[in-house]
């Protein structure tokens, strides 16, 4: 992790440069604290200190239960950002908004499930000869329609 006094300097160098860029952004001011072993209060200061420098809103990976969540929610000047789908946490979008979380990322989770998939089909090919992964699939007409939305 960066020194906080340098995190803090390069949240405010990326305001600055978002600001100048005039274009919507979202500035997230992430610590990695809880997953380098630290603790609440100074996650809470740090995401604090990057909220108070300009980001939008405080990225906090690795608060995932209810009260490593609740704690970051009730302390932070600004509203907090949690990373889902890493673990496989039983949690709904409806139990973080509970909680008061404001913003949810997926991280690349979607892909490494895309990739399993991906795998499993592979594997079966190669070693039974087989194709039922074939089963579980859009059809041509369904993937078309969704493109079409995009």
């Amino acid at each position: 992790m960066y020194d906080e006094a340098l995190a803090v300097d390069r949240i405010r160098a990326a305001r600055a440069a978002v600001d100048a860029g005039g274009e919507p952004f979202v500035l997230v001011g992430r610590t990695d604290v809880l997953l380098v072993g630290g603790g609440l209060d100074e996650c809470v200061r740090r995401a604090n200190a990057y909220l108070a420098a300009g980001a939008d809103c405080a990225f906090v990976p690795g608060a995932a239960d209810a009260a490593t969540i609740g704690t970051p929610v009730r302390e932070l000047d600004g509203p907090l950002n949690v990373v889902m789908g890493l673990t496989g946490n039983t949690r709904t979008l409806d139990d973080l908004r509970e909680l008061g979380v404001r913003r949810v990322t997926v991280g690349g989770s979607i892909a490494r499930a895309m990739y399993h998939h991906l795998l499993r089909a592979a594997r079966e090919m190669a070693e039974r000869g087989t194709f039922s992964y074939a089963d579980d699939q859009l059809s041509p007409t369904e993937l078309n329609h969704l493109f079409r939305r995009a």
